[in-house]
């Protein structure tokens, strides 16, 4: 699906040149769907490197230029290109457009164009969820996020909430199957032995370009959809067409609540969670380098790594200066950066941010790029100079700490 060719080349042009490296699929749905309904609502042209949504629903878009364009971050805390009844022009936007959805609900329809699958992968996952409604039965989806739910902006509801509400609904559905998508399958599916649950391990389908896009569809075509506090299971049921039951988990409730897609926020946080979220990431990141637990400090430094890299030039003083400093601080002085990345780590941040910094110091998103890096790469292994006077004065003595380190 295209670009409509009416737009001039004088309307302006937005850009999200982050797209795919800042957040994952869930974020992405949400990232992608602003960019195209703002440009289409305002006469404007887009641009968009290839992401994983090229291949699965065959977006064929205007790729990044050599246009130079200049940035414009907008935090979660504020919308402002929502509100705004002009538009912004010649820009490269970045941020998570989880706005409240009734912002999108108007224009529900195109949202959920955006996002259908090419015949190759929707044909074999539409026979696979046949086999499992044969003989009318009912389908039944649960998203059981835990991996890397660490605070209380993601956080971890109970099983037996889940479990109570298929108890509860039991005589409202015709023989239902129940279905588990979740980050942690071993541990999931025991948990709900008792409904004799299917996962995608039960799906002899494979999505070569996302393999999580599996669970992804089932959970956009089941009857009764309970999902995460997660934007991946959100969006997914923003394109269910299908499912007349939506319930979540709220922090402090002892049941799964009823939700409508189209009208309600993607996230449920209290008002300290973003403070508490940093607190947390430093928190487990000195936890684990007291017990040494490599697992735990690898998942720590993938989401410290992670914050740098979709941070924007304005932030990171700030954001250094908190709770993310002292998670960095703690990790330089320990070198965690011997420790061996993972082929997972290479792949999604040492390979894609290596030529910032090859760039230089003063390239766009290179002392993001740094910051990441100093967490994966020894001093002497950094592929550039270490010039001290490209160095921002806020993190000069955390990098010279960095280079001590050297061997």
């Amino acid at each position: 699906m295209g670009q409509s060719a009416s737009p001039s080349i004088s309307a302006g042009i937005v850009r999200m040149s982050r797209l795919g490296r800042f957040g994952r699929f869930g974020n992405q749905v949400f990232q992608y769907a602003f960019l195209r309904l703002y440009a289409a609502e305002h006469g404007l042209r887009y641009e968009v490197p290839r992401w994983v949504g090229s291949d699965l629903f065959g977006h064929d878009d205007p790729p990044v230029s050599d246009m130079q364009l200049p940035e414009f971050f907008e935090p979660e805390s504020r919308s402002i290109l929502s509100r705004i009844p002009n538009p912004v022009l010649n820009v490269d936007i970045s941020g998570y457009f989880q706005y409240h959805t009734s912002y999108f609900a108007p224009r529900k329809d195109e949202f959920r164009r955006l996002f259908r699958p090419l015949p190759r992968w929707q044909g074999p996952l539409d026979n696979a969820i046949q086999l499992m409604r044969r003989g009318g039965r009912t389908l039944v989806a649960l998203h059981v996020r835990r991996g890397d739910y660490v605070s209380k902006q993601w956080f971890l509801p109970p099983a037996s909430l889940y479990r109570q509400w298929i108890a509860d609904n039991l005589q409202n559905w015709n023989d239902p199957i129940v279905y588990i998508a979740t980050d942690n399958l071993d541990q999931v599916l025991s948990e709900f032995a008792g409904f004799h649950p299917f996962s995608n391990k039960d799906i002899n389908v494979v999505i070569e370009p996302f393999s999580d896009y599996v669970d992804y569809y089932v959970l956009t075509q089941a009857d009764a959809l309970a999902i995460s506090n997660s934007s991946y299971s959100f969006s997914a049921s923003m394109l269910n067409c299908v499912a007349t039951h939506f319930v979540r988990p709220v922090l402090g409730n002892p049941t799964l609540v009823p939700f409508d897609p189209w009208n309600g926020h993607v996230f449920l946080t209290d008002q300290k969670v973003g403070e508490d979220y940093y607190d947390t990431v430093c928190a487990a990141m000195l936890d684990g380098l007291v017990r040494k637990d490599v697992v735990d400090i690898e998942r720590t430094r993938r989401e410290l790594a992670g914050n740098w890299l979709g941070m924007v030039d304005d932030g990171l003083p700030l954001l250094f200066l908190g709770s993310l400093g002292k998670a960095q601080q703690a990790a330089i002085h320990a070198e965690i950066f011997r420790i061996e990345p993972s082929s997972d780590d290479v792949e999604q941040y040492i390979t894609p941010t290596l030529p910032f910094l090859r760039a230089g110091l003063e390239s766009e998103w290179a002392i993001q790029s740094l910051l990441a890096m100093m967490l994966f790469i020894a001093p002497e292994d950094l592929p550039l100079r270490h010039d001290l006077k490209r160095i921002p004065q806020w993190m000069l003595p955390l990098y010279l700490d960095y280079l001590r380190n050297a061997r």
